[in-house]
């Protein structure tokens, strides 16, 4: 099995500083600190031996806890966690079997429970605590014996299989465990993670090979499945997986902040379309464990991409409420029907809980796990892989190595490191962000070596305290083109986008909400409605950064005819708005407002009346049939295909081809297919008109089939 190229620092030898230490506090003072005000998670759960809710949510509750209490040094919070870890330990029968008795034959909703139970052994342990460290490795023992006994004739199935990765990530951790403080190699835990490798969906060819339309928590928590199976064969299909998986989502039904846009299915590359808070943070759990195996920067990106643009829209600025759905252009937080895939009727306010129940309790991971992954171990030293203001101390051949990390960022692109542990020499690794130009590094340490590598820069030499090392990178204002003829704009991690006026509204009313909570009486259901103009086209002219304020100077015009569709902003006319009346406009950071326009149709000088190429076709084979994969053109709901003998000489026609409507009213953004049968064999071109009233809309690009 192929050795992690980082080592993740227990919880605790990070601490945040600065706005993450702000969000941590309040999220103490507010979701966190109250969840157990709530009958799931109060002593009627499963997870506490009550006759109450026995499956995901104790789990999600708890893992979250116990990475704020020691990110925190919280002992209230860390008393507060050692009655559910101890629940869990306790629960194990002879079989090695553990949790409620109603779940004794499910799999999935222990996975996170194993998570949650390593990150507490490893926080005890750093803190010199190693009372519970033999009991908690024996559980493992006996939990892990039990799956091989049990999964071939008790396979993975639902949920479980789609989330196998997070079980083997556990045992891939415990085998390690075990090798470094007993020398002992466990090789039957290999033969067990390829059991459940079997068992679970095969994402390595989902990510390869097709357009992930896969429920939006599922894909994201598969994410780390793929170069978890890198770990063990060392098969580089399986790492490049990834990789390719982003493109294809993004091509797909992706998102600007690189995340899947799905609600709860996938939903096309509309800007209204949402995505579930409960995959901000599985993202995020995914890019911290796929970057420990590799190193590689772009994981890294997504990860400060997922936590300092996506994470703070999922909460209330006071992190006592949150959302079950984010929109990329969400003009209004209301209840009532959005159009999405599930539409629990409050999915789009912000409340506690909201939707479905599993975001409220799962989200509050994201902050916490993000400042413990922050730093790693290497081989030969430390690396800062995300960037932010925070302290590290941790250990390096048995002395203490620690950096104090003053910055802005990700509101600013300049960091000092300054060193406070003992002298020592090891190597700094520094990652070089993706989307940064010439990275500037200055060590005040004369004797240090300072080269670039696989986009780290990496100091190697003897540090000693007060050693500062100073790193300017170099970010520049993005204009991005995207799907359906519109832009977003970006600089450094954050995007940026034009904030919206707030009336907050409070309400009491359930007569909307499919499951009916009882709100909190500090947590009421707030909605939020527009006060200010939002539906501006942006020129990509102009643009200027001010740098005391955090926001780009922008120039944008009214768009008349954009206006609301239902609860949510219509679709906008992907051609474009021929340049009018300019005005100044502020756009700030993505995650800094309830509600923000992110993506914006364009000002363009002249509109070119031609067709447009607006929407992709291809084309496969099978069964005598041609089958031609489109993706929908705007709002267009009819189409024609035209397919000849020759490029560019259609001889037939297929008129009306129809998308269908799906439940809840409104029509299908997504990839469609639609299969035809030809006469004679050979090769075949083939375009697709987008017709409205007898009126051609786009033409699609040409594509061939040879059947």
């Amino acid at each position: 099995m192929l050795k992690n190229k980082y080592t993740q620092l227990p919880l605790g030898e990070v601490e945040a500083m600065g706005f993450l230490k702000e969000r941590l506090t309040l999220q103490a003072e507010g979701i966190t600190g109250h969840m157990e005000e709530y009958p799931d998670y109060s002593a009627s759960s499963g997870w506490l031996g009550g006759d109450g809710e026995s499956w995901e949510r104790g789990p999600y509750y708890v893992r979250g806890l116990v990475a704020l209490a020691y990110t925190l040094k919280d002992e209230k919070l860390i008393e507060r966690a050692y009655k559910w870890i101890d629940w869990a330990l306790n629960s194990q029968k002879e079989d090695g079997n553990f949790g409620p008795e109603i779940m004794k034959r499910e799999w999935w909703a222990k996975m996170p429970m194993l998570m949650t139970i390593r990150d507490f052994y490893m926080a005890e342990k750093a803190r010199g605590n190693e009372e519970h460290s033999e009991r908690i490795l024996n559980f493992f023992e006996k939990y892990f014996s039990y799956q091989q006994k049990n999964l071939p004739e008790n396979p993975l199935d639902s949920w479980a299989k789609a989330r196998g990765g997070d079980n083997v990530e556990v045992i891939f951790w415990y085998y390690e465990e075990i090798k470094q403080l007993k020398n002992e190699g466990k090789e039957w835990l290999k033969d067990l993670a390829g059991m459940l490798f079997e068992q679970t969906e095969d994402w390595v060819d989902v990510f390869q090979n097709t357009g992930v339309r896969h429920h939006v928590v599922n894909t994201t928590q598969a994410m780390k499945t793929p170069h978890l199976k890198y770990k063990l064969t060392g098969d580089e299909t399986a790492k490049e997986a990834l990789k390719k998986g982003f493109e294809n989502i993004k091509n797909d039904h992706g998102r600007i902040d690189n995340l899947p846009n799905a609600d709860e299915a996938a939903r096309d590359n509309i800007h209204t379309r949402g995505t579930e808070s409960c995959a901000v943070v599985e993202g995020m759990l995914s890019m911290e464990i796929c970057g420990a195996i590799t190193g590689e920067g772009y994981i890294y990106d997504n990860l400060e991409s997922y936590c300092y643009n996506s994470l703070p829209n999922a909460f209330t600025k006071d992190m006592r409420l949150h959302t079950y759905y984010q929109l990329q252009n969400e003009v209004m937080a209301t209840q009532g029907y959005h159009g999405f895939d599930c539409d629990h009727g409050d999915s789009s306010v912000f409340a506690a809980p909201c939707g479905f129940d599993c975001c409220f309790s799962n989200s509050h991971m994201g902050y916490p796990k993000f400042v413990q992954n922050m730093w790693v171990k290497a081989a030969d030293g430390i690396a800062a892989v995300c960037y932010g203001a925070n302290k590290v101390e941790t250990t390096y051949n048995g002395k203490k190595i620690a950096f104090v990390q003053e910055t802005k960022y990700p509101f600013g692109d300049e960091i000092l490191l300054t060193y406070m542990g003992e002298p020592c020499e090891f190597t700094l690794s520094l990652r070089d962000p993706g989307w940064s130009g010439h990275s500037e590094v200055e060590v005040s340490a004369n004797q240090c070596e300072v080269n670039a590598k696989d986009k780290y820069i990496c100091i190697r030499g003897e540090f000693k305290p007060y050693d500062t090392v100073k790193i300017k990178f170099n970010s520049e204002i993005e204009v991005n083109d995207w799907h359906l003829g519109g832009r977003y704009v970006k600089k450094g991690p954050l995007i940026y986008a034009l904030p919206i006026e707030e009336d907050v509204r409070v309400s009491e009313s359930n007569d909307f909400r499919e499951i009916k909570y009882k709100s909190h009486k500090d947590a009421p259901i707030t909605e939020i409605y527009p006060l200010s103009r939002w539906n501006y086209a942006l020129s990509d002219e102009c643009m200027k950064f001010d740098e005391e304020k955090c926001v780009i100077k922008a120039k944008g015009q009214i768009v008349e005819d954009w206006i609301l569709s239902g609860n949510k902003a219509g679709i906008f006319n992907p051609n474009g708005v021929k340049e009018g009346e300019l005005e100044d406009l502020e756009l700030v950071p993505y995650g800094s407002g309830r509600l923000r326009i992110s993506i914006f149709p364009k000002v363009l000088k002249n509109v070119d009346d031609r067709l447009p190429q607006t929407f992709e076709i291809s084309a496969d084979t099978a069964f005598e049939s041609i089958f031609v994969s489109y993706s929908r053109y705007s709002d267009c709901r009819k189409y024609v295909i035209l397919y000849g003998r020759e490029s560019g000489k259609y001889e037939n026609t297929i008129y009306d081809v129809e998308f269908n409507g799906y439940k809840g009213g409104g029509h299908m953004f997504q990839k469609e297919k639609y299969a035809f049968t030809v006469k004679e064999k050979g090769r075949y071109f083939i375009k697709m008109l987008a017709v409205s009233e007898g009126q051609i809309l786009a033409e699609s690009n040409e594509t061939e089939a040879e059947l």
